[in-house]
């Protein structure tokens, strides 16, 4: 899928809002409602339900990037100071 612009968004966007709603099941008959009065705006829904199912079940975000908390130790640990030459100003 293309990137979306604002205004397809705006179409797309409580149609999406409503499929997710719907038990997984029962969206490819909601989707064929769909189809019959519009195939492009079906085949846009379908592709981003496909994405969100696979971000779902790549359980993004639900872990998190760094285990555990943040320590005293770890909170101060920082990162040498870059060498990069500092600019010169006009």
């Amino acid at each position: 899928m293309s990137t979306i612009n604002p205004e397809r968004w705006r179409v797309l966007s409580p149609y999406l809002d409503e499929a997710l709603e719907i038990a997984p099941e029962e969206r490819a008959a909601w989707l064929a409602a769909i189809a019959a009065r519009d195939c492009a705006l079906a085949a846009d829904l379908q592709k981003l339900l496909v994405q969100q199912r696979l971000v779902h079940e790549s359980h993004f975000l639900e872990c998190p990037v760094v285990a555990g908390r943040p320590t005293a130790a770890s909170a101060a640990t920082r990162l040498p100071p870059c060498d990069c030459p500092a600019r010169e100003r006009s």
